[in-house]
């Protein structure tokens, strides 16, 4: 097993909203099903939203508070509603049946809080829709207005994700770039925000099917990279043409840089992987994974790393299913990595790289209990590599800690040639987590702590500086690499 790291991406949500037919007519009694959140008996109005054949329409509707809107599957398909964001629902999260309506069905949910609420079709991703609750008895303060700044965890998430949202239909996708580095830079940006550059990167696709000059910057990368989940994923949909989706990662390289194009690789795996799976497929994995795994080996399959990244984007969707035990997929909380030592040696790194994630919750972002879920691996290569990506991965919640002296206690109990590769990994995903422009800062200051001997400074120096070679460009890099002991700078030179 060869030594090398490949960067490594998470992918959790991708943003849609969908469509609506507004009706206030009375509904047939049978059609009345009760959502869960309010009693049988319903006094204020009730609406329809249909499935058609060809799609959901209009696209917006404005109700009272009280409302009752039944969801009608007038189509041959299942059509499964569910408030944004996807996959966890979490803006309005009794709005979600949690199964698919199937044709000729219908389910009911009654309005209850004031706002906006968007939604989307959780089987269908193209279909989107918002729903305007409005309470007529206060409107002194304006439906949906929200507080970005004091507001609860899910009111922050809405008004970020609205406030991109409208700046890019009103202004176009420049002007939500921008406004969405203002917001990050500014900490205002929360948890969700991977949804919301998802929103960004479908709307930039609009614009580079007309021809337009995609505004590719930095700020792409930021929210785990989901500007090119979403432009890829929305190109897949829209016309699963992999020779375009190449051009588009070519283009990404030019005018960013590496690590871009490497998560653009990874999105293009992640689009032709199913998201909710065929049922036909549900508890496959073999057969779930193949297309996505063909159209890496056939894009990519004789440039190592290339067709590795590509494939990663295949296997993080199935690790989110099995490590949560969705669609018939499970795996053994004893033995996690069984699914991937049984997968074919070619692709083992993709396959535990997209697994060792979930090791952050698994061991309560706690790096001295990662040996209780790594003993099965024999590799010892491969066990340096889980560790290495679990304990840069957690960083993405722990980034702007000032003292990360428990990572480095944590790391040294570990046994072996564990606990560089430990210390090694939190350096690097210290830059990964780091938003654009300062990828250096909670590395290097990470790197000079006083807490660290020798070897350990030397692998956080190196971890750092190789990483940050592929980050910024040689302009960016001089001064950085100006900045550190002399002894490291060779870092920022040699090649990993």
């Amino acid at each position: 097993m060869r030594k090398k790291a490949i960067t490594l991406l998470v992918t959790f949500v991708l943003l849609i909203t969908g469509t609506l037919i507004y009706r206030t007519n009375q509904l047939p009694a049978q059609l009345v099903r009760d959502g869960g959140n309010t009693p049988q008996t319903i006094s204020g109005k009730e609406h329809i939203i249909e499935l058609r054949e060809g799609g959901l329409s209009p696209e917006e509707i404005t109700v009272q508070k009280g409302d009752t809107i039944i969801f009608a599957n007038a189509s041959d398909e299942p059509f499964w509603p569910a408030s944004d964001p996807h996959p966890t629902h979490q803006f309005l999260s009794g709005f979600d049946q949690g199964h698919a309506i199937d044709s000729g069905s219908s389910w009911n949910y009654t309005f209850y809080e004031p706002g906006i609420w968007y939604y989307h079709d959780h089987l269908n991703l193209t279909l989107k829709g918002k729903i305007t609750v409005v309470d007529s008895s206060n409107l002194e303060k304006p439906t949906g207005e929200l507080d970005c700044e004091y507001g609860s965890e899910n009111e922050k998430a809405r008004c970020f994700d609205e406030r991109i949202k409208t700046a890019v239909k009103v202004e176009g996708v420049g002007a939500a770039f921008k406004l969405f580095a203002k917001l990050y830079e500014s900490g205002s940006a929360p948890e969700s925000c991977h949804w919301t550059g998802h929103l960004i990167g479908e709307e930039a696709y609009h614009e580079y099917k007309q021809g337009k000059d995609v505004p590719v910057t930095s700020e792409a990368n930021y929210c785990g990279y989901a500007f090119y989940h979403g432009f890829l994923e929305t190109l897949l949909r829209d016309n699963p043409d992999i020779e375009w989706a190449r051009s588009f990662c070519k283009y990404v390289l030019e005018k960013v840089g590496p690590d871009a194009q490497d998560n653009c690789f990874h999105g293009i795996g992640h689009g032709f992987t199913e998201d909710p799976p065929d049922p036909r497929l549900h508890g496959n994995a073999r057969g779930y994974l193949k297309p996505g795994l063909e159209v890496c080996e056939y894009l990519y399959g004789d440039t190592e790393n290339k067709w590795e990244i590509c494939a990663t984007g295949v296997y993080t969707v199935l690790a989110g299913f099995m490590w949560d035990g969705k669609y018939e997929f499970s795996l053994d909380p004893k033995d996690p990595f069984a699914f991937c030592r049984a997968q074919p040696e070619r692709y083992h790194i993709a396959c535990y790289g997209e697994f060792a994630p979930r090791l952050d919750s698994a061991t309560n972002w706690d790096v001295s209990k990662l040996p209780q879920h790594i003993k099965n691996i024999d590799n010892p290569d491969l066990r340096k590599f889980v560790v290495r990506v679990a304990a840069g991965v957690m960083m993405q919640r722990d980034i702007a800690k000032y003292d990360l002296t428990n990572y480095i206690q944590g790391c040294r109990t570990l046994k072996g040639n564990l606990p560089l590769a430990c210390l090694g990994g939190v350096s690097w995903g210290l830059v990964m987590s780091s938003e654009p422009g300062r990828e250096h800062v909670y590395a290097l200051r990470f790197c000079g702590s006083g807490t660290l001997n020798e070897e350990e400074r030397g692998t956080c120096y190196r971890e750092a500086l190789l990483q940050l070679k592929r980050s910024l460009t040689p302009e960016k890099l001089k001064p950085v690499c100006e900045s550190v002991d002399e002894k490291y700078r060779t870092y920022c030179i040699k090649n990993p």
